[in-house]
């Protein structure tokens, strides 16, 4: 099988997807976001209007990494995107270097390989259908690593044959296509494989399994668990309560705060200390969860510390003469679990850093 899609972004600015879908698109692959991160400016008025005019979509997000930071904070980042809608098709990370900032980082083939192998497992585990973009050279040379192999590629390569000799799922094959209701140029493409029905019947991407064989919709679920009142931690915060940007705890002088305001329709409802910034419950989900990443021993880098293991006062590394340190003890289930230099303050691990 061979069905026809477009691949779009803010770049392409308002698109009158009616018209699209008139011209015989099949399926769209809209950029959710880029960086670590940043919201796509069209993402939502994209989906919901390939959603409108009943055409299925994936997403992707184009990677900007250098350490393991960054790639932590992309991929759940990412998949934060892919949990706000139903994509019938593939999340893709979008691993090229166009602007060339990967190379002015001096971002090496190993931490690419690296990034996409755990964005795409990241997903998979949250049990999403994930995928990795990438040119032909880029698939033959920069990231042509074993590890890839089980997750489905879409391959650029403008041309009118493709020569991958891996296997494929996807094919953008032209930079410069044009349709009937849209001004400029497209990204156009092939699938090949039934996407819709592979997620649909396997039950990825927020499906149940039935939806592959039933036209029953789908119960809504229960959304606000927390109200105004509330203090809570977050491991970020958005600007606005619908989009806006994602600003991850590492770059929020306040690490925890009190619900001041809830928007009960909004994607991001829980407004923190009246102008801190937006939260969801997943992000509020993820600062509870304890992490497993940082052991007793490890030498880390922190972005500010509490006198206390389960809240205390918080001091910012700009108020620090020590920068860095030694884990030495981890106390699980408390709010900052993790001792630093045998006194020195307690840290959670959204506010560190491998060294």
């Amino acid at each position: 099988m061979k069905r026809f899609g477009i691949d779009v972004s803010e770049h392409n600015g308002i698109i009158d997807w009616k018209a699209i879908k008139r011209a015989g698109v099949e399926f769209a692959i809209i950029r959710s976001s880029y960086g670590h991160f940043v919201e796509d400016q069209q993402f939502r008025r994209n989906v919901k209007e390939c959603e409108r005019y009943k055409i299925p979509y994936g997403l992707y997000h184009y990677s900007y990494v250098a350490n393991h930071a960054q790639m932590k904070e992309e991929a759940e980042g990412f998949l934060r995107q892919c949990r706000s809608c139903k994509p019938a098709y593939p999340c893709f990370i979008d691993m090229e270097d166009a602007d060339g900032w990967k190379a002015r980082h001096g971002v090496s083939d190993a931490m690419n390989i690296e990034t996409v192998y755990y964005t795409c497992d990241t997903l998979e585990k949250a049990g999403y259908y994930p995928g990795v973009y990438a040119n032909l050279d880029w698939l033959e040379h920069r990231i042509n690593s074993p590890r890839l192999d089980r997750f489905d590629k879409w391959v650029a390569q403008w041309a009118s044959k493709i020569t991958y000799d891996k296997p494929y799922g996807m094919w953008q094959f032209s930079d410069k296509g044009t349709i009937n209701g849209y001004r400029g140029w497209l990204d156009f493409d092939y699938a090949y494989k039934d996407y819709p029905k592979i997620i649909k019947e396997k039950g990825f991407n927020g499906f149940s399994k039935d939806d592959g064989n039933s036209s029953k919709p789908e119960k809504p679920k229960p959304y606000l668990r927390y109200h105004v009142g509330d203090h809570v931690h977050y491991s970020g915060l958005w600007t606005q309560s619908n989009g806006g940007n994602w600003y991850p705890l590492s770059s929020l002088r306040v690490k925890e705060g009190t619900i001041t305001k809830v928007i009960k329709t909004a994607q991001h409802p829980y407004l923190i200390e009246h102008n801190i910034g937006w939260a969801n419950n997943q992000v509020i989900e993820d600062a509870q969860k304890p992490s497993i990443h940082f052991h007793v021993g490890e030498l880390v880098r922190f972005d500010g510390l509490w006198t206390a293991s389960d809240g205390g006062i918080w001091y910012s590394k700009d108020q620090l003469l020590i920068k860095s340190g030694r884990i030495t003890k981890v106390i699980k289930g408390a709010k900052h679990p993790f001792l630093i230099n045998n006194g020195l303050g307690w840290a959670s691990a959204a506010v560190l850093h491998h060294i």
